[in-house]
């Protein structure tokens, strides 16, 4: 029963994409709004741009070296403001990425992105490893 209930989900979300961790810094990063501003909403992903400067573990296409990738990162949980919003632009991070479009629970939640976007833009969501 679980060896047909994995093939089905398979089937329904093709393969499941191994998370990526990387060393990058933060280049540019969206403004995060007040807590109460985003009501009903008690949790908000803040996007940030962030120049890979390492690649720990994993592989896509669209993560490397040099490049930037656009992140999605807790700067709102439980209604209140995350350590998130103490970064400055420079500042190094070690993070653990799976592509948005593979997550989407996550992509229900509240989402600051006040960057601008490009054609190469791709968008990825920091997890827990």
């Amino acid at each position: 029963m679980v060896l047909l209930s994995a093939i089905c989900l398979l089937a329904l979300r093709g393969p499941v994409k191994s998370t990526v961790t990387v060393v990058a810094t933060l280049k540019a990063s969206s403004k995060i709004p007040a807590p109460k501003t985003i009501a009903p909403y008690k949790n908000a992903l803040i996007s940030g741009d962030y120049t890979v400067v390492k690649l720990v573990s994993g592989k896509d296409p669209h993560v490397k070296v040099g490049q930037v990738v656009r992140v999605f990162r807790w700067g709102i949980r439980k209604g209140a403001v995350t350590a998130l919003g103490k970064l400055k632009k420079g500042a190094l991070a070690t993070l653990a990425l799976k592509p948005l479009n593979d997550l989407p629970e996550m992509q229900r939640e509240f989402q600051a992105d006040d960057l601008p976007v490009s054609d190469s833009t791709f968008y990825f969501v920091e997890v827990q490893k």
